[in-house]
């Protein structure tokens, strides 16, 4: 729908407000628009519109979200100044340390949306199970 090309619009004006803030040496150029999108040619079917906002995402993480050299998350700006501060190569990850199953591959997305462990478990306190 037209409602998406409304959407980049207010995302390249706010992309612009925020850089304008910065310092001129640290301002990134706005982004290109994604590839392939064309006023009349978004997807219709279900799994067409699955992939098309898999591959959107994709874009929008390679382009606008800054990676972490030592761990290969990716960060806002302004996240990723607070990140850098914490991650190192003897620590990475910072205090929490990585995801569970190791560092990811630089420039992907890492980790599980939600805790892992006892304490995401409804009921759980991070204790041992009680012997039975």
């Amino acid at each position: 729908s037209q409602s998406l090309f409304i959407h980049i619009q207010a995302c390249q004006k706010k992309w612009e407000s925020v850089e304008a803030a910065k310092h001129p040496k640290e301002r990134r150029p706005l982004p290109p628009p994604p590839p392939g999108l064309q006023a009349g040619m978004l997807p219709i079917e279900p799994h067409d519109i699955d992939e098309f906002n898999a591959a959107m995402y994709a874009y929008w993480d390679k382009q606008s979200l800054v990676p972490c050299g030592i761990c290969g998350r990716t960060f806002r700006p302004d996240a990723f100044e607070h990140h850098r501060n914490a991650c190192t190569p003897s620590n990475p990850g910072g205090p929490l340390g990585m995801p569970k199953g190791g560092a990811p591959r630089p420039g992907s997305r890492a980790g599980p949306t939600a805790p892992v462990g006892p304490r995401s478990v409804p009921g759980g306190n991070g204790a041992a199970p009680a012997p039975r």
